[in-house]
């Protein structure tokens, strides 16, 4: 991932999923701690696990593939408030 990509509706809504992902599990995680359920702590393979079952054609259409530097890159972005309020046809003006 050396070139930057222009953001999209698209790209943002991977991230997004992708973050939410990790969240939810961390989440459910602190759920069942609270409840003293049993759990599995550690969200980082299962949420590499549900990125990796992206569809090959979409990761690429955003210079992704399912390797730890594009899982590591996507988790690493920060998708901001001002992005999310930005029309879908000015989203270009930021990269990842």
């Amino acid at each position: 991932m050396n070139n930057k990509i222009k953001m999209s509706i698209g790209l943002i809504n991977l991230l997004v999923m992708v973050h939410s992902h990790k969240q939810f599990l961390i989440n459910e995680n602190m759920f069942k701690q609270s409840h003293n359920l049993p759990c599995d702590k550690d969200w980082y393979p299962k949420t590499q696990k549900f990125f990796n079952a992206i569809d090959d054609a979409i990761l690429n259409k955003y210079g992704l593939c399912k390797n730890i530097n594009s899982f590591d890159a996507v988790l690493d972005f920060k998708v901001t408030a001002e992005m999310l309020n930005t029309e879908a046809d000015e989203l270009d003006k930021f990269e990842f």
